[in-house]
């Protein structure tokens, strides 16, 4: 059985997959899936992901958030996402 908070999160992943179907070329991954290590996001993708994020959740991403750890799989991007849009 779900909690409350878990679906919540289920719903925060599938927003960020569907945002970034559109910059990720790549199959539907885990969301423990480590995207950096697996090839999925490079340093050229990375300035897309950012602007995909701060357009499709309206948050304002600055540079204490760019390192690899909050960008290395989706429960990590979600958790930034999430934080950021608590802050708010």
């Amino acid at each position: 059985m779900r909690t409350e908070a878990t679906a919540a999160e289920q719903a925060l992943l599938d927003r960020l997959r569907s945002c970034l179907d559109e910059v990720l070329p790549a199959e539907p991954v885990p969301a423990g899936y480590d995207l950096i290590a697996g090839g999925v996001l490079d340093s050229s993708r990375f300035l897309a992901v950012f602007v995909a994020l701060e357009d499709h959740f309206g948050i304002h991403i600055t540079g204490a958030d760019i390192s690899q750890d909050n960008f290395r799989t989706l429960e990590r991007i979600a958790r930034l996402v999430r934080a950021k849009q608590e802050a708010a």
